[in-house]
């Protein structure tokens, strides 16, 4: 028997769509559950947030020290990013805010100054969260992950 893929790739007009200019590269791109919005991790250590109605950015977090390698959603307003600033960020689109930063490799609780001291070497490149939204894991350039 045949079997089809249930993802039909069709671009959303003959030549694709340009939606939300990108702020240097594009590392990684989530889909914000239940709405018309993506979140993508770009090199200049911003997370953006497109309206995919408008194409236009809703919003710009501004992210980590050095390049936003990864990022997903959870609940509807809920982004957690990794960067290679060996930090992973929750952030509540709602308000724009960063709501915790940790440090996955290390298992540390971080404020916003302590970030300027880690090593790059801890850098976070992957990260996803289960579909209960009860456990996250992260990898990165440090040869092993993490479960939180």
């Amino acid at each position: 028997a045949t079997v089809l893929p249930q993802l039909q790739l069709q671009p959303v007009v003959a030549s694709g769509r340009t939606i939300c200019h990108a702020m240097g590269e594009t590392n990684a791109i989530a889909w914000l559950p239940k709405s018309a919005r993506l979140a993508a991790a770009h090199g200049g250590g911003q997370i953006s947030v497109c309206d995919l109605q408008t194409g236009k950015q809703d919003m710009v977090l501004p992210g980590h020290k050095g390049t936003a390698m990864c990022v997903a959603a959870m609940q509807e307003d809920m982004l957690l990013t990794g960067g290679d600033d060996g930090t992973v960020r929750t952030w509540d689109t709602r308000c724009n805010k960063c709501c915790k930063i940790v440090s996955p490799f290390t298992g540390v609780v971080l404020a916003e100054s302590d970030v300027q001291g880690l090593d790059n070497r801890s850098a976070v490149t992957c990260l996803d969260i289960d579909p209960g939204e009860n456990w996250m894991v992260c990898g990165g350039l440090c040869n092993y992950m993490t479960l939180w």
